[in-house]
């Protein structure tokens, strides 16, 4: 129940873990013993078995004015994506993907820009839609400036009118990529098509499972980001098998940060089926993906099919080249696979 350390004969660290107030940034001490716990550590994970629940669907429904749009901004900031490395939200308006953000910065946070001119509605409903992940801060902030050719502005803001849920059925719990010595936490994501809440980023949603956002302090000192708005680029494989019964092949045709969008209609008595995927910058000598990377980040994960068209698709980045995917003989991957990269837009 004591740590020594030495050097040279002289004593540089002891404790013996009879004070509480020492080391609680690293765990708890209980009879002079350190527990080292998933909230202090960095962990993706709590003593609950159904493991924590750090999605957050955020929208906000608004109408616009007739007129011509000549110009509309969306600046909004999240909190925080320390943890993480990469974005906290992924943004669409009125259906339309428009961008990630904000960029992790070393001081002051930062918000991101999106252009969402030419996809907004004069004289109709609209939506602004967020999926977030974050385990710090738990925030988020938008403002939407909309330019109208005879002057007029229309600013429409985070508030009270928004609403949330969490990821529950739809993104239930499934541990984390396991990345080594807590460089960046990043989530499992295990789709669940079959409790999808369909239409959530587009205007007339008509589900009851969103309510009313709480509201906290704003994120103060907001910054411009540092770098240029992130957009999503399509890259088609450079191939796509099938290997065997259930089973294909994926090839980007090189090493890309990006992630895999399944377009897919399912024939009616399917709703159920999985496919998993592996995903790995090399591939085995069977001709497996090896997805428990040599970095020992370990990018396996289980997404579950409904019934009829659906699109699922990762929120997060993964560092790959190849993609495995297994699933139900009777399900068609071929042309249903596309890759998302993110790609600064100059």
């Amino acid at each position: 129940r004591r740590v020594l350390f030495r050097s040279n004969g002289s004593v540089l660290y002891a404790n013996d873990f009879s004070k509480h107030d020492e080391l609680s940034w690293i765990g708890t001490i209980d009879n002079r013993r350190l527990l080292i716990g998933p909230d202090k550590a960095g962990l993706l994970g709590v003593s609950d078995a159904a493991g924590p629940d750090d999605w957050a669907l955020i929208r906000h429904e608004f109408s616009l004015p007739a007129g011509s749009i000549v110009g509309a901004y969306l600046h909004a900031s999240a909190q925080s994506p320390i943890l993480s490395r990469q974005h906290v939200y992924r943004v669409w308006c009125n259906g339309s993907h428009v961008g990630v953000g904000p960029a992790r910065s070393a001081g002051r946070p930062h918000y991101q820009s999106h252009d969402l001119t030419g996809l907004l509605r004069p004289n109709a409903a609209n939506a602004l839609a967020f999926q977030c992940w974050t385990q710090g801060g738990k925030q988020l902030q938008a403002l939407l400036d909309i330019h109208y050719a005879d002057g007029t502005v229309v600013t429409v803001t985070t508030g009270q009118n928004w609403t949330a849920r969490t990821g529950g059925t739809w993104l239930p719990w499934a541990g984390d990529l396991k990345t080594p010595l807590y460089f960046y936490i990043a989530p499992s994501e295990a789709y669940d098509a079959r409790n999808e809440p369909i239409g959530w980023t587009d205007s007339g949603y008509a589900g009851k499972d969103f309510s009313a956002i709480v509201l906290d302090a704003p994120i103060v000192d907001l910054v411009p980001g540092a770098s240029a708005e992130i957009v999503r680029v399509v890259h088609q494989p450079a191939s796509l098998k099938k290997t065997a019964a259930g089973q294909w092949l994926l090839d980007t045709g090189r090493e890309l940060s990006a992630g895999i969008r399944l377009s897919i209609t399912v024939p009616p008595g399917s709703a159920g089926k999985t496919i998993e995927l592996r995903l790995g910058e090399e591939l085995n000598d069977d001709g497996s993906v090896r997805y428990a990377l040599r970095a020992q980040t370990t990018y396996r994960e289980m997404w579950t099919l409904r019934d009829g068209e659906q699109v699922i698709e990762h929120w997060g980045y993964r560092t790959f080249r190849w993609a495995q995917l297994i699933t139900d003989p009777c399900l068609n991957l071929s042309g249903t696979l596309t890759i998302q990269i993110g790609r600064a837009h100059v």
